[in-house]
């Protein structure tokens, strides 16, 4: 998230698990904190969102939980929010759009206000200097023209309420995704039951083609559909995910948006100027170091900046410490392999290729295996999981039933029959085992 954050002002917040790539196991995300438990459940079960900090937020916690599909172990991880809080300050509410355009707009709201004001005064010395029998201008004709600054200067004020927070410059490679945070104003002047739509268009094309649309009777271009996807389209959220990025997707869009009946706007003020750029990406090779010779080590391979939803990637291992494998398992993302002390200072490459693309890009790595030949850790290490403490508790409960029966057992041999080279039935009353005269 971006800090400092600051009471009443939006933050966007986003949670990932280093080494998840596209096409690995689905991972389920979760939020919790009491920053964001005022939010709809449903957000909260997203890699993203955006919440307004509160000053009580201050020093609260806020954790990000990321669960595989299958595993019944969810890895977690909290933070503690730095929320600074200034009472007399409104900026969040009255902040001037960024860029060169709103400086324009005020020096020159300036310029024709202050003429307006000259112009006003002029009017007003006319109408009660001026020769009453000989005027130029009927005194019903100058009630307009005293009007008219006042009307001039309302006019040129901003409509309030459309400032949009939104990244300018955006640059992508060829086939991957990005994710471009956007938000607009105001935050809650509307109505729930109102209807907002939000489009982002491509600047000088057709309005009945926006390239993003939440709004179902206007759905995007073809071109761009399923690849141009607006994240959460029920609030005041424009964020926009790109996925698949094309050369020809390079150029300036704009945001649109209309709530209910009242409100329709363009913000061709602040644009989103897109780069997509070639594919030189290098994939990223995760492993758990130190390597230890015996030991099987869990390699995963990811693409950075692929995402869901993209062009497939396909990927292939090559290196001296993995050619016994099974040449299908080499294709996967991840591989599972045990090091060898001959394995130490050999080379690793993973490579991944964009399907649709002719170039294949790869990342090497050196393997820096340790060997103890006076240890078996992991030879020997217990399997992990609930099993392990079942059998325990099996072999405990079958030795200690093996005990007691071979001690009544023993008991009934001795009481019974007499012991060793006695016969017969023991007569009745206490067995006496010695006795004193």
């Amino acid at each position: 998230m971006r800090e400092p954050l600051e009471s009443g002002r939006p933050t966007e917040l986003a949670c990932s698990l280093p080494g998840a790539c596209e096409g690995g196991r689905p991972l389920t995300f979760s939020w919790a904190g009491a920053a964001v438990d005022s939010l709809d459940p449903q957000t909260l079960r997203s890699s993203v969102l955006t919440f307004t900090p509160r000053p009580r937020d201050h020093g609260s916690s806020l954790t990000c939980q990321v669960k595989l599909q299958g595993s019944s172990v969810a890895t977690q991880r909290t933070i503690r929010l730095n929320v600074s809080y200034n009472p007399h300050s409104s900026r969040c509410v009255t902040q001037e759009p960024q860029g060169s355009w709103p400086l324009v707009f005020t020096l020159i709201r300036g310029a024709l206000m202050g003429a307006g004001f000259l112009l006003t005064y002029v009017l007003t010395w006319l109408y009660y200097t001026r020769d009453r029998t000989h005027s130029a201008l009927p005194e019903a004709d100058m009630v307009p023209l005293l009007l008219l600054p006042l009307l001039w200067g309302r006019s040129l004020q901003q409509p309030p309420g459309y400032e949009l927070q939104v990244q300018e410059s955006v640059t992508v490679q060829e086939g991957l995704c990005v994710h471009v945070p956007c938000s607009f104003y105001p935050w809650s002047s509307w109505s729930s039951s109102t209807k907002v739509y939000t489009y982002w268009y491509r600047y000088r094309d057709n309005r009945n083609h926006p390239v993003a649309s939440s709004n179902p009777d206007i759905p995007g271009k073809m071109e761009t559909q399923g690849r141009f996807l607006l994240t959460d389209p029920t609030t005041n959220n424009c964020s926009l995910q790109i996925r698949d990025a094309r050369r020809s997707d390079t150029g300036r869009y704009y945001l649109r948006v209309e709530i209910g009946n009242s409100v329709r706007y363009s913000y061709l003020d602040k644009m989103l100027n897109l780069q997509v750029t070639a594919l030189t990406e290098k994939p990223h090779i995760w492993m758990r170091e130190p390597l230890e010779s015996g030991c099987p080590t869990e390699l995963a391979c990811s693409l950075p900046g692929s995402c869901e939803g993209g062009r497939p990637l396909t990927f292939s291992w090559a290196g001296a410490a993995v050619d016994l494998l099974d040449p299908q398992t080499l294709g996967s993302l991840a591989l599972t392999f045990t090091p060898r002390p001959q394995d130490h200072g050999t080379n690793l490459t993973c490579q991944v290729q964009v399907q649709g693309s002719l170039v294949a890009m790869q990342r090497t790595v050196r393997l820096n295996v340790s060997y103890n030949p006076h240890s078996s850790r992991c030879v020997t290490q217990e399997p992990q999981g609930s099993w392990p403490l079942v059998f325990t508790l099996i072999r405990g409960a079958l030795m200690g039933a093996g005990f007691l029966l071979t001690y009544v057992l023993t008991w009934l041999y001795y009481t019974r029959c007499g012991g060793p080279g006695g016969g017969g039935r023991a007569p009745d009353g206490p067995s006496v085992l010695s006795g004193w005269d």
